[in-house]
């Protein structure tokens, strides 16, 4: 005698534990999307320092809402901020303001950390920070006036990026000569040139001098740079 033996199909079973599994995987990669999309930004390319220190917004997006989220930096500079219902968060700083012996530029980098979440929501921002700043440097020892149109090397920053930079020599208020270094470039306005101390005949020892980014000159420009060019001394 011969039996049969029902097998129960499984047929009906396949497509909903794929479906199953494949919703898992979706909603993984959902996570990992929001995760990874958390931004910190900062309003500004550079920050000048002239006579005092600029402030800095931060703003970022992407973190657990209503969390705290602490930014730190390489500056030492440090903040914290509480996200809204968003996810969002702003918080309004100083600019780092570190030691310059020269017109240049420093970076530094913030970071802004959700620790509220496992893994914890991170996201970081470049900070670029100049001077606005005027510098030349040594000149071969030249008898007399001569020193003063000796070609050596000028350093810039902090002027305005795509714009030409100009000195404007003066005595007694008026302008006796002039010249003009090249284009800043960057965000941060740089420049490095080879250029003489005084672009013409001297008949001084000592040159007042402004830097600037307009062609004619006047006492009146801003921003601007002032100092003096001279046989013994720099500004």
């Amino acid at each position: 005698m011969s039996r049969r033996v029902s097998i129960p199909s499984h047929r009906r079973i396949g497509p909903v534990a794929a479906f199953g599994l494949t919703l898992v995987l979706a909603l993984a990669a959902t996570a990992s999307v929001a995760r990874a999309a958390a931004t910190l930004v900062v309003n500004k390319p550079c920050y000048v320092i002239t006579q005092k220190v600029p402030s800095m917004t931060i703003t970022g997006s992407g973190y657990a809402p209503n969390s705290h989220v602490l930014i730190t930096s390489t500056a030492n500079v440090d903040a914290s901020a509480t996200a809204n219902a968003a996810g969002a968060i702003t918080v309004t700083v100083s600019a780092p303001a570190p030691h310059f012996s020269v017109p240049s530029v420093k970076v530094f980098t913030f970071t802004a950390k959700d620790e509220n979440t496992s893994p914890a929501i991170v996201a970081s921002s470049p900070v670029r920070v100049a001077p606005f700043g005027a510098l030349h440097g040594s000149t071969p020892k030249a008898p007399g006036l001569k020193a003063l149109t000796e070609t050596t090397n000028w350093s810039f920053s902090g002027f305005a990026p795509g714009q030409p930079i100009y000195a404007h020599y003066t005595i007694h208020g008026q302008q006796v000569a002039s010249q003009s270094f090249g284009t800043a470039h960057g965000a941060c306005g740089t420049l490095h040139a080879r250029a003489p101390l005084y672009p013409a005949t001297p008949h001084y020892a000592s040159y007042p001098v402004q830097f600037d980014g307009v062609a004619r000159y006047s006492p009146r420009t801003a921003p601007k740079i002032t100092g003096r060019v001279s046989l013994d001394t720099s500004f």
